[in-house]
Order: structure tokens, then C-alpha cells, then sequence
């Protein structure tokens, strides 16, 4: 369902995994949320690539991003990447 306020979402998560939509990372970044971003990647823009780095390289200790298709070609690497970041203070 869609939520108006997720601002009690942000705060009860341990993790979030995100796309790179501008509002999102800033929503994201203010509440303190570890966020592992997966850009949407498209033919016509790479705003959300840009995004992403961009937040990574502003607040490392938040945000790492990683590309859906190498995610989706190890799914393994995938899990050990959820295990990794939940087990990171």
C-alpha cells in the first residue's frame, strides 16, 4: 500500500534497499538509513547512476551501490551482500 509519511518506516528499518530517485536518497540520507542503492539503469539517462554515486561518495557509511545486473547474474552475491551490510554496524 502507498504511505503519505514513511518516516516510521525509515526509522524501524535496519536496511533499505533502493532505487536512485533524488528524493528517495535525501529522504533516506536525513533519517540516518543504511541503504543499499540498486540504480535503475535506462537507455535514455543515467540520472539514477549518478544519483547513487553521488550519495555513496557523500555518506559511504549509508549507502553502497550495486548494479541490478551484476546482482542479477550472482544471486548468491547478492545474499552475502544482505549479510554482510545487516551484520555491519
Amino acid at each position: 500500500a502507498y504511505h503519505h509519511n514513511l518516516a516510521p518506516f525509515y526509522q524501524l528499518a535496519d536496511l533499505v534497499i533502493s532505487r536512485a530517485g533524488s528524493g528517495t536518497l535525501a529522504e533516506l540520507k536525513f533519517f540516518g538509513c543504511k541503504t543499499v542503492i540498486i540504480p535503475l539503469v535506462a537507455s535514455t539517462t543515467a540520472h539514477q547512476v549518478e544519483n547513487a554515486h553521488a550519495y555513496a561518495r557523500m555518506a559511504p557509511e549509508l549507502f553502497s551501490v550495486h548494479l541490478q545486473q551484476d546482482l542479477e547474474h550472482n544471486p548468491a552475491r547478492f545474499k552475502q551482500l544482505l549479510a554482510r551490510e545487516l551484520s555491519m554496524p
